[in-house]
């Protein structure tokens, strides 16, 4: 049975660009049986707020969809790309300059009174960007292809 696996996650800096390099890299897996079969892979980035590190979780919302990658030329931009299997198992790895905006998917800051109670003196503050969490997801499908005929009337 087809499969994904080892799907790895990375965000770089892109100097001098507000923009940060994502690259996902994964793994097909494809029996015999498979081989010759086409394929859509679809690679999705999605935000969690599900409440996890000391954070409220937003109601009825586990995740946030950030972007998604696409393949090929304009104007036929498409968010999958057909692969055709081959039986055994296949790396990939996919790159995208991705806007640190759209990454953000917790945007603020928090002003937090570091100094210690009973020490004379003024507060003193630094400031703290909630972190994001950020993941990626790599889906396959079957691409069915059907054959059509027109019948004369």
């Amino acid at each position: 049975m087809s499969e994904v696996k080892d799907v790895v996650f990375e965000v770089s800096n892109i100097s001098k660009s507000s923009n940060k390099k994502v690259t996902v890299s994964y793994k097909l897996a494809f029996t015999s049986a498979e081989a010759g079969k086409y394929y859509k892979i679809a690679i999705n980035l999605f935000g969690d707020d599900s409440g996890e590190l000391n954070e409220p979780p937003i109601p009825f919302f586990m995740r946030q969809p950030l972007y998604t990658f696409t393949f090929g030329q304009f104007p036929a931009f498409q968010n999958y790309q057909t692969v055709l299997a081959q039986a055994g198992v296949k790396s990939y790895s996919v790159s995208r300059d991705v806007s640190s905006e759209k990454l953000d998917e917790d945007p603020g800051k928090t002003t937090v009174n570091i100094k210690p109670p009973g020490i004379p003196g003024p507060p003193q503050y630094v400031t703290v960007f909630h972190p994001d969490e950020v993941y990626a997801v790599v889906s396959l499908t079957s691409d069915s292809i059907s054959a059509t005929q027109k019948i004369p009337v």
